[in-house]
């Protein structure tokens, strides 16, 4: 069965960006900034498991970013990979809520567990007690209620 293709996207100049990436990545700076957005642009391209390469480098050179672990769980999504998806954002949570109990993390939990788990009210409830002890007041945590 052949993969299917993320949704269409507004995108932009890709090759603009590619370029200004690599001038980027010459530059000093943080290593996974680079990363991330190559990332981003092999999404936009279709190129979904040197997606999940380039930003499974930079979860590993920056594993408190909630913004590469979003990007990261997604692209895993796109691979067919929604249980390690899940995983990765749930073992993030529980590690560290403060840091990871984004609305963006949040919103891509509740969906991903509505996609693809059979047991995803429990999962929901087991989480959202997680959340409701540890997320900020401004992060809405209905994705996530059972």
């Amino acid at each position: 069965q052949a993969a299917s293709k993320p949704p269409d996207m507004q995108i932009g100049d890709l090759q603009q960006a590619e370029l200004l990436i690599s001038k980027a990545s010459a530059l000093p700076g943080p290593a996974h900034w680079s990363e991330m957005h190559r990332g981003l642009l092999h999404i936009c391209n279709n190129e979904i498991e040197d997606a999940v390469k380039c930003l499974t480098n930079a979860w590993r050179v920056e594993p408190t970013d909630p913004t590469i672990l979003g990007n990261l769980a997604v692209a895993l999504l796109y691979n067919r990979q929604a249980e390690k998806a899940i995983s990765i954002l749930e073992d993030a949570i529980k590690q560290s809520p403060r840091e990871f109990l984004t609305q963006t993390i949040v919103g891509h939990l509740g969906s991903m567990y509505d996609l693809v788990s059979s047991e995803a009210l429990a999962r929901k409830a087991t989480m959202f007690a997680v959340a409701t002890r540890y997320a900020k007041d401004d992060v809405d945590l209905s994705p996530l209620q059972p």
